[in-house]
């Protein structure tokens, strides 16, 4: 899954007498109980709203083999996509795991 950054998220200053300092972006804001990662920064449909009890870890977005699971479900939804959560259309945790190893292998 391409992550695509513009200026509008850049969140801190290029070192210009350090051009190997880390810069930073913001790839999602919190919204309630919910981390909103926009959908441009995804190369999304629409936007991925993940609980706040769900830990933000690499294999939650790219699992083994390099397979991301939320454009695979991106491409069947016709709106924003809500994982863990009491969100009424939410993806509830246990089952979005179980897609993960369903679908990458992940265990």
């Amino acid at each position: 899954m391409p992550l695509s950054f513009t200026h509008n998220e850049l969140i801190s200053s290029r070192d210009e007498d350090n051009e190997d300092a880390p810069v930073e972006f913001e790839v999602a804001k919190r919204t309630g109980k919910y981390y909103c990662f926009p959908k441009n920064v995804l190369s999304l449909e629409h936007d991925l709203y993940i609980h706040e009890d769900i830990s933000l870890e690499r294999k939650l977005f790219i699992a083994e083999r390099n397979i991301s699971v939320f454009p695979k479900i991106d491409r069947m939804v016709s709106k924003s996509i809500y994982v863990g959560g009491d969100d009424e259309n939410a993806i509830p945790e246990s089952v979005f795991w179980d897609l993960l190893k369903k679908v990458s292998g992940f265990s």
